[in-house]
């Protein structure tokens, strides 16, 4: 927000204000959302809009300023938080949010494409198959929020909170997690390829459990393989038991490795 000639005008970073006009747009996108539908099927937020194909629809371009204005208008509880504002599906690629407090809002789907957020504080918030590429979370406090599936690609976590965060399925592929804090935090199925996990506490990379379940894959394998030797020499039922023995066998071998890939592959949350 600046002043000229004693009028404030209109900024874009979280905090400032916003026109009129533009008080009374984003009033319209909301007003509508509780009426409108598209033939039988809710939009997916607020500010997603139809698109030019049967059932397509797009993303409302929001700024900082936008949301600060929406965050205000929703209410927020005796903590600071903001459990009603809805910002699902909306836009805010590029957007300046640098401290702002989001706090337990519904953020799903949103796009914070290379979005300042550092110090921002989403503690509780619905992240879920948010588009987080290459933002600023630095210092975040993401306490508890809920990243199910977020893209997380290149996004700078430095120093952030994910302490009980739901990162489940989320693709941290590049993402800087130096001196994060992932205390409990789960991540089943999450990609952390050439994440930069340094003084990053929480975490474990591998563990006497998992060499342990590494060794439970081999001698399934090697069991199988010797149960298919022994049967088909004892008898001559070359069209059942081998299949059986090899049967067990990957059994053994399929168990072992969905206990082996949690601790490996994701970063045990239990570090």
């Amino acid at each position: 927000m600046s002043e000229q000639h004693g009028q404030t005008t209109a900024g874009n970073k979280w905090g400032d204000q916003i026109s009129a006009e533009r008080k009374a747009e984003l009033q319209g996108y909301l007003d509508r959302w509780k009426t409108e539908t598209m033939g039988s099927r809710i939009l997916q937020g607020p500010f997603s809009a139809p698109g030019r194909g049967i059932g397509e629809e797009r993303q409302i371009r929001l700024t900082g300023a936008d949301a600060f204005w929406l965050a205000e208008q929703s209410g927020r509880d005796r903590d600071g938080a903001v459990p009603r504002l809805k910002l699902t599906y909306a836009d805010l690629g590029f957007a300046n949010l640098a401290g702002a407090n989001l706090s337990r809002a519904d953020l799903s789907g949103i796009s914070f494409y290379h979005a300042d957020l550092s110090h921002a504080n989403l503690a509780g918030a619905r992240l879920s198959n948010a588009h987080l590429s290459g933002a600023n979370l630095s210092l975040a406090n993401l306490t508890g929020a809920n990243l199910f599936g977020a893209g997380l690609g290149s996004a700078d976590l430095g120093g952030a909170d994910l302490s009980r965060a739901n990162l489940t399925w989320a693709r941290l592929i590049g993402a800087d997690l130096g001196s994060a804090d992932l205390t409990k935090a789960k991540v089943t199925g999450a990609n952390f390829t050439r994440a930069n996990v340094y003084k990053a506490t929480g975490i474990r990379l591998f563990s006497i459990r998992a060499v342990a379940q590494l060794v439970a894959i081999t001698l399934g394998s090697a069991l199988g393989l010797i149960l298919w030797v022994l049967l088909d020499v004892a008898t001559h039922w070359t069209t059942l038991l081998p299949w059986l023995s090899a049967s067990i066998g990957m059994l053994l071998t399929a168990g072992a490795m969905v206990l082996l890939l949690e601790p490996v592959m994701n970063l045990s949350k239990d570090g």
